[in-house]
């Protein structure tokens, strides 16, 4: 065959590949969005609440147990009297990196009042903890969720997940997702349950 009949196939070919490599980059893309957990108003309300709250809201929090990263395990239940800000993140979650600084940033607004919040990391190891927090240049308080229990028994489905707990231990606010101006309304809330 002459150059000039091997060209046609040749091209044809190219065309294949390139059609086959866009087929699976989009499928690809597919897959990890239906991985990804989301949370819509729909979610909410099939957890219970009829008004699209959180199905957790106005009900005592619930018994979980915690590991500080770099210190010991401790009961949610044992913060009764304060105000509990926790923050369910992970590090491969686009939000959650958006997200994070911001909710540390609104807490540390708070250092000298009764609030005591936890950066929730869900199911990574220490080391991925530690390594991402140094890249990033954030310190907040991190409490490790390893196995997920304790977000399951929050009822996270998505992440972010932001949940502020009462002085008397009841779960006052549930925020899923991140959302621009959110700073606006976690301070407003935390410090409306600091002064009951």
């Amino acid at each position: 065959m002459t150059d000039s009949k091997k060209r046609p196939y040749l091209q044809q070919g190219i065309r294949a590949c390139v059609v086959l490599l866009v087929l699976a980059v989009a499928g690809s893309s597919v897959i990890a969005h239906a991985q990804t957990p989301t949370t819509s108003k729909d979610d909410l309300r099939s957890l219970g609440s009829p008004r699209g709250e959180h199905a957790s809201v106005g009900k005592p929090a619930p018994q979980a147990t915690l590991k500080a990263l770099g210190g010991d395990d401790f009961d949610i239940a044992s913060l009764k009297g304060k105000v509990v800000l926790l923050d369910f993140w992970a590090t491969w979650c686009g939000p959650c990196v958006i997200s994070l600084p911001k909710v540390t940033e609104v807490a540390n607004s708070f250092a000298d009042q009764d609030l005591v919040f936890y950066a929730v990391n869900l199911r990574e190891p220490v080391e991925k903890i530690t390594k991402f927090l140094g890249k990033k240049g954030i310190k907040p308080p991190v409490a490790t969720d390893r196995w997920g229990k304790a977000g399951q028994a929050f009822g996270v489905r998505g992440i972010p997940h932001s949940v502020l707990i009462d002085k008397k231990g009841v779960v006052r606010h549930v925020h899923v997702g991140f959302m621009p101006g959110m700073e606006k309304t976690l301070k407003k809330e935390i410090a409306t349950l600091l002064a009951e």
